[in-house]
Parts: C-alpha cells; sequence; structure tokens
C-alpha cells in the first residue's frame, strides 16, 4: 500500500489550523462542487460567523437555521438567521424551497435524526442536496482511548450519537433519499497541539476515519 506524503499532515496547531480545520476545508471543497451563485442555501447550526461566511459568498442566499437563541448572529447581506429546529426545517422554510442543505457537526446533536433528513428531503426542490460532516464512532483516536482508558476524557458528552459506516448506511436507507456518497475524513490525530493524520484515509482503513461527510440526493 503507498501513501502519497501530500495526504499526510504533521505539525503543530497554529491558528490557522485551528480557524480551518481539515475536516472543514474537505467539507468547503465538496459544498463548492454542489452550490452555484444563483441557489438558495439553509445552514442548519449557524454560529461559526467566519464559517457561515465562507458558505454565504458562493451562493444566492443562505437561510441559518440555529435552535439556540443564545449564539445567533446578525450577519446581514445575503444571510438570513431564523430560531429553529431542524427537526421541523419544511414548515420552517416551506416545501421544495431549497437548493441545497448543510451542516457541520450537528446531525450528532438532533434526537430524531431520521426525522430531521426526512425533513430535510421536503424542503429540498428536486435535484437538491443535503450536506453533512459528522464524527465516526469508531476512530482510530476513539479507539485508541478506549483502551487505555481515557475515553471518556476525549468523547464529547453533549453528542447523542455517533456513527459508524454500518449505522450510517443504514440511517440513510431508512431515509427517504435514494442518491447517496458516504466520504471518509481524516485519519489521525486531528485535535490537540501536535496534530499527524492523513487527510483521506486508504480504502482498507475506512472504518477508521475520524470523519463522515456524506451527501444525499433528492
Amino acid at each position: 500500500m503507498q501513501i502519497n506524503t501530500e495526504n499526510i499532515f504533521i505539525g503543530r496547531a497554529g491558528k490557522s489550523v485551528k480557524s480551518h480545520p481539515y475536516d472543514w476545508r474537505f467539507f468547503l471543497k465538496t459544498f463548492e462542487s454542489l452550490v452555484s451563485k444563483d441557489m438558495t442555501v439553509v445552514e442548519i447550526g449557524c454560529s461559526n460567523f467566519q464559517k457561515t461566511q465562507d458558505l454565504a459568498r458562493r451562493c444566492k442566499k443562505l437561510i441559518g437555521i440555529e435552535i439556540d437563541k443564545a449564539k445567533i448572529i446578525e450577519f446581514g447581506g445575503n444571510i438570513e438567521v431564523i430560531n429553529g429546529d431542524w427537526q421541523d426545517l419544511s414548515s420552517i422554510v416551506g416545501r421544495s424551497s431549497v437548493d441545497l442543505v448543510v451542516s457541520s457537526h450537528v446531525i450528532e446533536h438532533v434526537p430524531d435524526d431520521l426525522r430531521a433528513i426526512n425533513e430535510t428531503y421536503e424542503a429540498l426542490k428536486s435535484g437538491g442536496s443535503l450536506l453533512f460532516l459528522t464524527p465516526n464512532r469508531n476512530r482510530l483516536t476513539r479507539i485508541a482511548a478506549h483502551m487505555f482508558g481515557f475515553e471518556k476524557k476525549l468523547i464529547y458528552p453533549e453528542h447523542l450519537r455517533e456513527y459508524s459506516f454500518n449505522e450510517l448506511m443504514h440511517l440513510i436507507s431508512m431515509s427517504r433519499f435514494r442518491h447517496y456518497s458516504v466520504q471518509g475524513a481524516v485519519l489521525g490525530l486531528h485535535t490537540g497541539p501536535f496534530l499527524f493524520y492523513l487527510k483521506k484515509s486508504p480504502l482498507i482503513l475506512r472504518n477508521f476515519v475520524n470523519f463522515w461527510l456524506v451527501a444525499l440526493k433528492k
């Protein structure tokens, strides 16, 4: 098995890495392949000013859905933020009304993940897409933490769940979407002062990546 050295990151977490970690850059690159300047995009969980701006400058209008009123930011321009719940998306933005729905590290917090996905299906126009990023429950760092007794310190207690590849595929199969792709991003240490990871994992190690990037098309 050969590994492209351009696929390897080794270094310390400087400001630029903290502001734009690789999972976000991977997410944004995929977003760019789906979006166009005439589209209306919904971002679920728009509480990061820079990331929302990154998305908004690539589309006609961005509607942010934020469940926590305390996290709502006033953006202006082509960004509108609504206090609401992903699980009620079609009643908030209307059925068949938006071109693209995106979320980064949100679905693992949602009580009814299947309902949220199916509500997205209702809100999307024909041919529209849902793009979401979420942690892998079987990521290599979590397995190592479990082996050495540090799992509780490294797992986010606010996550209601995390997904293995098979669990994610089961969720997709239960949804109304029939067209999908699942990509793995980052294999290795992606947090803390020292970083060591592969940006993309060899297929044989796919089950141990840090994050899943899922694209569903209506």
